[in-house]
């Protein structure tokens, strides 16, 4: 079972990622044509990293775990734009932990800046997405002991597109993807936060998708093409 106290690890140290690697000068993020964004949180407990994952409550992937992002928006100019907006939408930051939209940009764009985080863009045909891996821990204990009630408040249905909430360790994650090649229907062992209880319980929980297609290769250290920043990683360019 988890415990809420732990001790903050920066998220470079906790990665350990090897790869081999091309530099492109060419790669920005401001000139990547993406069509989605998101933010993958992620956590410690005891020393040992944690993502956050969230429950689909509508659409054809209801049901499935996924990290906070959606579909690019007309006007938004850089990725970090969308998932910033769709992060503070699907985790109702606005309640959970008081932050606006602006405020939850320029976390992202600290955290992937101070070497806590990784940016990943991954491209299949037309699909291509931005992935922002974020360093949540200052906000998680007020993040998870206020997701259920404010979702209970919200009047809004963009502030109702996930339903659950849980968290998966880091090294399951890897150890997943590199032991199955499945996209559909691939679960996965999780701590699941109760609604009611407010207390973690184990479970094997299906993940998207699409989050599998994104992630796996950043996860089993797929070969990528470097951009400007040594925290951006190009997959399937």
């Amino acid at each position: 079972m988890l415990k809420k106290q732990s001790i903050l690890l920066p998220l470079a140290l906790l990665l350990g990622l090897t790869s081999c690697v091309n530099t492109n000068a060419d790669s920005r993020l401001s000139s990547y044509a993406y069509r989605s964004a998101s933010v993958l949180p992620v956590v410690t407990y005891d020393n040992d990293a944690y993502v956050i994952l969230s429950r689909e409550a509508f659409g054809k992937s209801r049901g499935t775990y996924d990290d906070f992002g959606g579909s690019r928006d007309k006007g938004e100019g850089h990725p970090v734009i969308t998932a910033a907006r769709e992060f503070y939408e699907e985790a109702i930051l606005g309640e959970t932990i008081g932050l606006t939209i602006a405020e939850v940009q320029d976390y992202i764009d600290i955290n992937t800046t101070n070497n806590t985080g990784y940016i990943v863009a991954h491209s299949q045909g037309r699909a291509k997405n931005v992935t922002y891996i974020t360093d949540f821990d200052c906000y998680k204990t007020k993040f998870l002991d206020s997701f259920y009630q404010a979702r209970h408040n919200a009047t809004d249905v963009h502030l109702k597109e996930k339903d659950r909430i849980a968290v998966v360790k880091w090294t399951v994650l890897e150890e997943t993807f590199a032991q199955s090649k499945k996209v559909n229907d691939l679960t996965i062992k999780a701590f699941v936060l109760s609604p009611k209880t407010k207390t973690y319980h184990p479970a094997h929980i299906k993940l998207r998708p699409y989050f599998v297609k994104k992630l796996r290769p950043f996860f089993v250290g797929e070969p990528y093409t470097q951009g400007l920043s040594k925290k951006i990683r190009f997959y399937g360019e």
